[in-house]
C-alpha cells in the first residue's frame, strides 16, 4: 500500500485529523553557519527569490550554493522546500535526504523528509521511519505519533498501533486532545481500563474537564457497571457545585437515567454516609426533567415518585430544613395530591412562617374546589403582603380566580380594582378587571374598559393582544360586527398565527353568512395550529354548511363532535363549565342542521334535543324540534 493510499483511509478514519498538519510549513530558516560567503551570498539570493515568488531562480540559487559548500543542511532542506513548491517531489526527496544525512538528529529535516515522501507517493517504510525518529528525538511531538496511529491503524497492525499508543501514553503532556487521540485509540482496541487511565490523567490535571468526567462514565456504563458511572458523573458534578447548566445538562441527564432504573434509586439514598449535597440538588433538578405537558406517563410518575423518594429521605435527615417539607409540598400539589401537600405545608410553617408556605395552603384548597378555605387565606395574605411584594401578583390573581370560580365576580372585579389602585402601572389587572364585565355578559361595561387600555399597551406585545382579543370578543357580542372585525384584523397584522382570533374572525363571518372564502382560509389556518380543536373544526363545518358543501360540512362538524365531547369525558363532571357545556351545545346543533340539509330528520332530531338539553334556554334549538314535530310523533 504506499503512502497516498494510507493517508486517503485515514483521512476517512478521522483518528488524528485534528493533529496532523495537510503540508509542510516552512519553520523559518536559520542561515548556514560556517559555511563560505558566496554561499551564504546565493543563500540569502534564493530567500528573496522565494518572498518575490521566483521559485525556479531560488532553487538555482540554492543550488549554486551547495555546489560551493555541499556541507550545510540548510541549504539542502531550504531547496527541498522550493522544489516541493514547484512539485518537483522526486528532486526534494533527495535534497531533504542529503538533510537528514548531514543533521540526523534534526526532527525538521525528517518531517521534511517525510512530506517529500507521502507527497511523492513513494517508499511507505521510509515515511514510517521518519516517524518512528522523529518519536525518539522528540518524544513530546504528537504529529509524529498521530500520523503513525494513522498508517498502522490503515494497515491493520494491532501491535503497532498499541506500541504507538503505549510510548505515546508514557510522554508527559498536558495536551488534552492527543490524550484524547490515545484514549480514542485504546478504546478501538477495545482496551477500556487503558483509556480510563488516560481520562482520570486528564481529569487529575485539570478536573472541569467536563467532557472527560462524560467519556469516562459513558466507558464504566458500557462496561456494564451503573453505580461506579454514576460515582463519575457525580464526581464531575460535584467540581461544578452541582449545578445545572449548559455544561452540566449532559452529566445530570445521564444520572437521571441511571437512577431511573430499578433499585438504583433506593441504592442512593441508603448510602451511608448520606451525601445530602447531591441529593438536595438532585430533588431539585429531577422533576425539571419531567415535560410540563401533563401527559403523565409512566416514567413522569417514576420520577414524581423518586423525587418524594429524595425529600423524604431528606427530611428524615435534616428535619430542621422548613424548604424541603415546602418543597415537597409542592411537589405532592403537582401530583395531585392537594390533602397531602396541605399537611406539608403546615409543618414547614410550624418550623418558619412563610406567606409562600401559606400561599400554598391556599393553593392546595383552590385544587379541591374548596373555594371559602382559599379564600379566607388569600384575603388574609392580601392584608400583609405590600403591593411591591413578588408574591403580590400572585395572590391578587388567585384570589380573584377563587371569587370567580365561585360565581362572585363582583367581589373579585373588586379584589383586582384594589389592585389596581395600589399598582396603577400593573395593566394586567385593568384586563382582569374588563374580563370580569366579559363574564357577566356585560359587554357595554366591559369595552370602555378594555378600550381604556388600548394606548397604554403599545410597548406591552403580549398583554395587548390579550386586550385585543378581548374587546373583539366584547364588540362581537355587543353586535358591533365592523369593529369586531376591526379589531380582530388588528390583532391578526400583529400575531398572523394567533389561532384563536383566527377561529374567532373566520367563525363570525360564517355566522352572518359573510366573506366566506375569507372565513375558510382564516379557519384553515387557525386547524394548523391546533388540528384537533373542536371548536375549529366547528368553524370549519359551519363555514361549508353556509357554502351549503353539506356533506364537507358533516364530516368537519362529527369530527368536532367526537374532539368535544372527548375533552369533556376527561373532566369530572362537577367541573364541567357552562362555557363548555355551551360549546358542546352549539356543536350538537349545527350537526343537527347539516343532517336535516342532508334529509336525516332523525339524526338531526337526536342531536337537536341533546342540544337543548345542555342548553334549555336556546330557543332557536326549541323552534327546529317544534317545526319537525307534526312530521314526528317521536318528537319532544
Amino acid at each position: 500500500m504506499n503512502t497516498r493510499t494510507v493517508l486517503i483511509l485515514l483521512g476517512l478514519s478521522g483518528i488524528a485529523g485534528c493533529a496532523a498538519p495537510g503540508k509542510a510549513v516552512d519553520p523559518p530558516l536559520p542561515e548556514p553557519r560556517g559555511t563560505d560567503s558566496r554561499a551564504l551570498g546565493h543563500f540569502i539570493d534564493a530567500k528573496r527569490y522565494k518572498i518575490a515568488g521566483q521559485i525556479e531562480e531560488a532553487v538555482e540559487s540554492l543550488r549554486a550554493a551547495i555546489a560551493i559548500d555541499s556541507t550545510a543542511a540548510t541549504l539542502y532542506s531550504s531547496l527541498a522546500r522550493n522544489l516541493i513548491t514547484l512539485n518537483r517531489l522526486a528532486e526534494a526527496g533527495e535534497a531533504a535526504r542529503k538533510a537528514v544525512q548531514l543533521e540526523p538528529r534534526s526532527p525538521d529535516h525528517r518531517w521534511l523528509l517525510y512530506d517529500t515522501l507521502v507527497k511523492g507517493q513513494t517508499d511507505t517504510l521510509l515515511a514510517t521511519a521518519q516517524l518512528r525518529a522523529i518519536t525518539r528525538l522528540n518524544p513530546s511531538d504528537f504529529r509524529a505519533y498521530a500520523h503513525l496511529l494513522q498508517i498502522y491503524t490503515a494497515g491493520r497492525q494491532r501491535q503497532e498501533v498499541l506500541r504507538v499508543l503505549d510510548r505515546a501514553a508514557s510522554v508527559p503532556t498536558s495536551n488534552i486532545r492527543f490524550d484524547l487521540l490515545i484514549a480514542d485509540g485504546y478504546q478501538r482496541l477495545n482496551l477500556p481500563d487503558r483509556a480510563a487511565g488516560i481520562y482520570r490523567r486528564i481529569l487529575h490535571r485539570d478536573p472541569k474537564q467536563v467532557q472527560i468526567w462524560n467519556r469516562l462514565g459513558d466507558l464504566t456504563l458500557a462496561g456494564g457497571d451503573t453505580l461506579q458511572a454514576a460515582t463519575i458523573y457525580r464526581s464531575g458534578l460535584a467540581h461544578f457545585q452541582h449545578r445545572l447548566n449548559k455544561t452540566t445538562v449532559t452529566l445530570w441527564k445521564k444520572l437521571i437515567a441511571i437512577y431511573d432504573r430499578e433499585g438504583h434509586l433506593e441504592a442512593l439514598i441508603s448510602e451511608t454516609p448520606l451525601d445530602t449535597v447531591f441529593i438536595d440538588r438532585f430533588s431539585v433538578h429531577l422533576p425539571r426533567s419531567i415535560p410540563e405537558s401533563g401527559e403523565g406517563t409512566e416514567l413522569d410518575t417514576l420520577r414524581f415518585r423518586h423525587t418524594e423518594a429524595l425529600l423524604d429521605r431528606l427530611i428524615r435527615e435534616l428535619p430542621e430544613r422548613h424548604d424541603l417539607l415546602g418543597r415537597k409540598a409542592s411537589l405532592l400539589l403537582s401530583m395531585d395530591r392537594p390533602e397531602e401537600a396541605r399537611k406539608s405545608f403546615f409543618r414547614a410553617i410550624s418550623l418558619k412562617s412563610d406567606p409562600m408556605y401559606s400561599l400554598g395552603v391556599a393553593h392546595s384548597y383552590l385544587n379541591e374546589r374548596d373555594w371559602d378555605p382559599a379564600i379566607g387565606i388569600l384575603n388574609g395574605l392580601l392584608g400583609e403582603t405590600p403591593a411591591d411584594s413578588e408574591l403580590y401578583d400572585r395572590i391578587v390573581f388567585n384570589l380573584g380566580r377563587a371569587y370567580a370560580v365561585s360565581n362572585r365576580t363582583a367581589q373579585a372585579r373588586n379584589v383586582y380594582r384594589q389592585a389596581a389602585d395600589a399598582r396603577p402601572d400593573e395593566l394586567r389587572f385593568r384586563l382582569a378587571i374588563g374580563r370580569t364585565y366579559l363574564a357577566e355578559k356585560d359587554w357595554e361595561a366591559a369595552i370602555p374598559e378594555l378600550e381604556s387600555l388600548l394606548n397604554r399597551l403599545e410597548g406591552e406585545t403580549e398583554l395587548l393582544e390579550d386586550v385585543l382579543y378581548d374587546l373583539g370578543h366584547g364588540y362581537e357580542r355587543a353586535g358591533r360586527f365592523d369593529s369586531a372585525v376591526a379589531v380582530f384584523q388588528r390583532l391578526l397584522a400583529r400575531a398572523p398565527d394567533n389561532h384563536q382570533a383566527l377561529n374567532y374572525l373566520g367563525y363570525m363571518f360564517a355566522e352572518k353568512g359573510v366573506r366566506l372564502g375569507e372565513a375558510e382560509n382564516y379557519i384553515k389556518r387557525a386547524l394548523k395550529g391546533d388540528p384537533k380543536n373542536g371548536a375549529y373544526l366547528d368553524s370549519m363545518g359551519w363555514v361549508y354548511f353556509q357554502q351549503e358543501r353539506y356533506r364537507e360540512a358533516m364530516r368537519f362538524l362529527k369530527l368536532a363532535l367526537k374532539a368535544e365531547e372527548s375533552r369533556l369525558n376527561e373532566i369530572e363532571v362537577a367541573l364541567r363549565t357552562a362555557g363548555q357545556l355551551e360549546n358542546l351545545s352549539i356543536i350538537l346543533d349545527h350537526v343537527g342542521d347539516a343532517a336535516r340539509a342532508l334529509g336525516n330528520i332523525d339524526e338531526a332530531i337526536e342531536h337537536w334535543r341533546r342540544a337543548a338539553e345542555l342548553n334549555p334556554g336556546n330557543e332557536s334549538i326549541r323552534r327546529k324540534l317544534q317545526s319537525v314535530r307534526p312530521n314526528n310523533a317521536s318528537g319532544p
